[in-house]
């Protein structure tokens, strides 16, 4: 089993075509008093969109939780590219290219379009410093195919009507750095 906290041990390659990307098998978890997930089994497909629909207390945020290493289950496997893995933290799971993506992003208006889309994961020059030139090229290379008109230097206060583009480029960066995969709180799709 591969433990994503070692990121040379984690998958890389894509699935074999026809496979499922990523595999939930039996996982299964409590909290005191409250059974949240029974023997749940899920396969995620490349190109394909799957919905994760449930009343409240059906146990979708649990899941993803689980998914994403903030919750570890008490039962079951998730494997990642026909591979088993477990995923100890957040961190490791999206090294491991598995992140979240919740319904409502925070957008901080004090902070640029660029710095909202890179906040936390900036590019950085050899001195580590932040990359502003690079980090503005390739908010601009994000916001192009959406159709986004928006400046990445422009200041956060921006329009009501352009938020959702901008939002739309801070999920669509989270995706395609990582390995592939977006996960988003009610919807799933595999790029």
């Amino acid at each position: 089993m591969l433990h994503a906290s070692n990121a040379s041990l984690a998958p890389q390659t894509p699935p074999t075509a026809g496979a499922p990307a990523l595999t939930l098998g039996g996982v299964s978890k409590s909290f005191p008093g409250v059974r949240a997930l029974s023997k749940v089994s899920l396969e995620l497909y490349p190109g394909e969109v799957t919905a994760l629909i449930g009343e409240n207390g059906a146990g979708k945020s649990t899941l993803v939780k689980i998914l994403t290493g903030i919750y570890q289950p008490d039962e079951g496997t998730i494997s990642l590219n026909e591979q088993p893995i477990t995923f100890p933290s957040s961190r490791d799971a999206a090294l491991a290219g598995v992140t979240a993506i919740h319904q409502e992003t925070v957008l901080f208006d004090e902070l640029s379009v660029a710095e909202n889309i890179f906040l936390g994961h900036a590019p950085r020059t050899r001195f580590g410093l932040i990359d502003w030139q690079a980090m503005n090229a390739q908010a601009a290379e994000l916001l192009a195919p959406i159709g986004a008109r928006i400046a990445p230097r422009a200041a956060g206060r921006v329009a009501a009507r352009c938020r959702t583009a901008w939002n739309a480029a801070c999920r669509f960066w989270a995706f395609s750095r990582l390995a592939h995969f977006q996960f988003y709180f009610l919807l799933f799709t595999i790029l």
